[in-house]
């Protein structure tokens, strides 16, 4: 099986930062191992160079995201703030959405985090429902969609190991961890990791020890609708950036 990494859009901050980084000679992953404390000079006063770019970046992803959500519901920024004043569940959809949105590393999450705002926007009943979306979201980290990616498009590998672990009777979509790690070898160590999240936010469904068909072995998981629909959206927003 060929494997790729979709290179999701990052935001601009997270790009200008590491690229800042990386001009001083030091990767991001070391930047982050050792305390500022013990950062050589050059760096110290690179970190510092970028240390107002994240939190204006941020301010700017979450202006983003409500200009987006006010322009697809068709209101203006000063209706929402009026909402924001009246109605409990907008103000904190609207606050969800914009946490989220300040913090996306992955840039389509802003524009799929402004659709549920400006659905809950446009019917007001259902901004707790779209609130739930902003926070499944918001805790949705790149290796996850990258699981998420793999599962929908490709097809579990073999694993070699035994028959409970490769559900290969069962309809397509559905994984083992062992497939998963072979699938993906550079998140190997993490497959329990992310799978634990997608799990709580409902973005997969756990077929416990048992296959749909009977097979009794190793657990079994498989993109869920909310899943499916998730990723559709993401990648859907992801393709449809400007080129940098």
């Amino acid at each position: 099986m060929t494997n790729h990494l979709r290179h999701w859009r990052k935001t601009p901050s997270r790009v200008v930062l590491a690229g800042g980084v990386a001009a001083a000679g030091v990767s991001g992953e070391t930047a982050l191992a050792v305390g500022a404390a013990m950062l050589a000079p050059a760096v110290e006063a690179v970190l510092a160079r970028f240390d107002q770019v994240p939190r204006e970046q941020q301010l700017a992803q979450a202006q983003t995201a409500l200009a987006l959500a006010s322009a697809q519901a068709g209101v203006s920024v000063e209706t929402v703030a009026q909402r924001m004043r009246v109605d409990g569940s907008t103000r904190a959809l609207a606050d969800e959405t914009w946490r989220a949105a300040a913090d996306a590393v992955v840039e389509a999450k802003i524009h799929v985090l402004a659709r549920a705002l400006a659905a809950g926007l446009r019917e007001p009943a259902s901004c707790d429902k779209h609130r739930l979306w902003a926070q499944a979201i918001a805790r949705l980290e790149e290796p996850q969609l990258w699981l998420l990616e793999t599962m929908d498009r490709d097809v579990p590998p073999r694993t070699g190991v035994s028959q409970d672990d490769e559900p290969a009777d069962d309809p397509p979509g559905v994984w083992s961890p062992g497939q998963m790690s072979l699938a993906l070898p550079e998140l190997e160590e993490e497959v329990s990791l992310l799978l634990a999240g997608l799990l709580r936010d409902g973005l997969v469904d756990t077929l416990g020890g048992q296959s749909l068909l009977g097979h009794v072995g190793n657990p079994l998981f498989k993109i869920s609708p909310a899943g499916q629909r998730l990723l559709r959206d993401l990648l859907d927003a992801d393709e449809s950036l400007p080129e940098p």
